[in-house]
């Protein structure tokens, strides 16, 4: 022992300094990912939302949501405003029996999509068809504009 020091008091000092770097190296790095982390969880939630709507399993690669809302109340309500590649567009059609309808309405206002541009509709198709007698649970609507790039989606379910 020389004075207060000790050889067992200098080890846990050093342990004492790695252990709060590492603290520290680690507060740093969750500091860095949290924000992706939560980007990419709530992109999930909208997907997950869009693969329900479509009943799709995978959503085509190019696919793009570039917003999505809605709500749970009585019913439930999902809205997607997506981008896509024309070639893959029809891979959105896939997962249910859509039937294109021309009883449409020509622009698409919503109010569920912060900062929702209006969409000038040129075709449309609905699952079930549209004008159908049967009772439905369901229904999902697919809009796209003239060069099918730009597509909107409208899920409702009770």
């Amino acid at each position: 022992m020389i004075g207060k020091w000790t050889i067992s008091n200098v080890r846990q000092k050093e342990m004492g300094k790695t252990k709060r770097s590492r603290l520290i190296a680690f507060g740093v790095v969750l500091a860095i990912l949290m924000p992706f982390a939560w980007y990419f969880i709530a992109d999930q939630y909208a997907k997950a939302g869009l693969r329900h709507a479509l009943s799709l399993r995978f959503l085509p690669t190019s696919l793009k949501i570039v917003g999505s809302g809605g709500e749970s109340w009585t019913d439930y309500l999902y809205v997607a405003d997506i981008r896509i590649s024309p070639e893959q567009f029809p891979e959105l059609l896939e997962g249910r029996g859509f039937e294109p309808y021309r009883d449409h309405r020509e622009t698409i206002e919503e109010t569920w999509i912060r900062d929702f541009h209006p969409l000038q509709v040129t075709e449309s198709w609905s699952w079930p068809p549209w004008g159908s007698d049967e009772s439905f649970d369901a229904r999902c609507t697919v809009h796209t504009d003239q060069t099918r790039s730009r597509v909107f989606v409208r899920y409702i379910s009770d």
